[in-house]
């Protein structure tokens, strides 16, 4: 919820909600087109997607369509809202960096990742190996590297500064919270923009971050438990672009621990899917950097910002660039 705010156009991420409050003209003279647009640049094919929506808001059905060849469609931005509760800006106790990158891996597959991690599922449910772990729960290694974990203390304020340099927007959203957008700017070496929140920054759970740019964002740990932080374009997901936050695992525990459903473990044996232990089903911290084939990014990606041709990915592939 936010201060009221007039504008022309709100900008929508994937899996991002909002609400308008439409003043309606007292005469029924005319029609008005509204319209929606999609961004090309969260699209790797865009000719392959119709790229503008458009309905009528009638008046009247003899009412002319009005058409204004110089309308104003600036859409109101994310740090120039301020939420109704007033909450200051949060001052951090951690602080978290995430560099998402896409490019080949060494399964020869074009990946996405934070960290030149890309996500792949443990053998043993997050959330299981917090419940299982004991004391160990705390350590970060015990997740696995693939799943690229940060623990975090309970109520804690968190920064996260994410980096986006990849060619094309993401839309990132973190489960279990809301969080404060502090600042925005670009990453680009050629380009210098920063915009900084108001002194009680707007709140969301979702993010839009143009390719080549930067977002800061706060939350308090406030939640025990396991929550991803992920691109919500779904393949983007499928490829690998996700990470995870355990939160407060002691909390977790305490919690928790009568409360996941017998069925849940069913369900996980009945795929052969392990129910306790470290990520790779193993006790404690032994054996868990079990010897297994995660795929890690080549050293001499192609530069990131621009998108890279159809033929010089094939290129990079087939090329000798696979040791």
């Amino acid at each position: 919820m936010v201060k009221e705010k007039a504008t022309h156009g709100v900008n929508v991420g994937v899996g991002q909600r909002t609400s308008v409050l439409v003043t309606t003209h007292d005469n029924t003279d005319s029609n008005y087109i509204f319209h929606a647009d999609m961004y090309t640049d969260l699209l790797q094919m865009p000719r392959y997607n119709p790229l503008n929506f458009t309905g009528t808001v009638e008046y009247s059905p003899n009412g002319w369509l009005k058409r204004e060849r110089c309308a104003k469609w600036m859409c109101v931005q994310d740090l120039d809202l301020e939420p109704l509760d007033g909450e200051q800006i949060l001052e951090p106790d951690t602080r978290v960096t995430l560099d998402a990158y896409s490019g080949v891996f060494s399964d020869q597959t074009f990946r996405h990742s934070f960290n030149n991690y890309t996500y792949v599922t443990p053998k043993v449910p997050t959330v299981l190996t917090a419940l299982t772990s004991g004391n160990d729960a705390v350590n970060s290694k015990i997740y696995g590297h693939q799943t690229n974990t940060h623990v975090l203390r309970h109520m804690d304020v968190v920064e996260v500064l994410v980096n986006n340099h990849d060619y094309y927007s993401h839309p990132f959203h973190l489960h279990g919270h809301v969080f404060q957008i502090v600042e925005r700017g670009s990453i680009r070496p050629n380009e210098h923009y920063t915009k900084m929140s108001l002194d009680v920054p707007v709140k969301r759970d979702t993010v839009v971050i143009r390719g080549g740019h930067y977002a800061i964002l706060r939350f308090r740990a406030d939640n025990p438990g396991v929550w991803l932080f992920h691109c919500h374009i779904d393949f983007h997901i499928m490829l690998g672009l996700q990470m995870t936050f355990v939160e407060a695992p002691d909390q977790i525990q305490q919690r928790m621990h009568d409360l996941v459903p017998e069925t849940y473990r069913e369900n996980c044996i009945a795929q052969g899917i392990k129910t306790s232990g470290n990520a790779f089903g193993n006790r404690g911290l032994v054996d868990c950097e079990e010897d297994q084939e995660v795929p890690t990014p080549y050293t001499d990606q192609f530069e990131s910002y621009d998108p890279p041709s159809g033929w010089k990915l094939i290129s990079y592939i087939l090329s000798g660039n696979n040791n």
